[in-house]
């Protein structure tokens, strides 16, 4: 391992209290208004991350950058 335990460690656990400050922030950095992105742009066919997910290719092979 290039990043001692410890490290890796503290790296989770800020991003883990960046996703809670922002989850439970009372202005809802996350939150998008859909309907009204929808609304703003017509000519965009939207899908779902499952729609997405299932077009992907998932196989060994797949010409895409490494998760780790």
């Amino acid at each position: 391992d290039a990043i001692p335990s410890q490290q890796k460690a503290a790296f989770a656990s800020s991003i883990a209290e960046f996703y809670r400050f922002n989850n439970e922030f009372p202005a809802q950095p996350f939150s998008v208004n859909t309907e009204y992105m929808m609304e703003c742009l017509p000519e965009i066919e939207f899908e779902t991350m499952f729609e997405w997910a299932k077009r992907q290719d998932w196989s060994e092979q797949a010409d895409r950058p490494s998760a780790g």
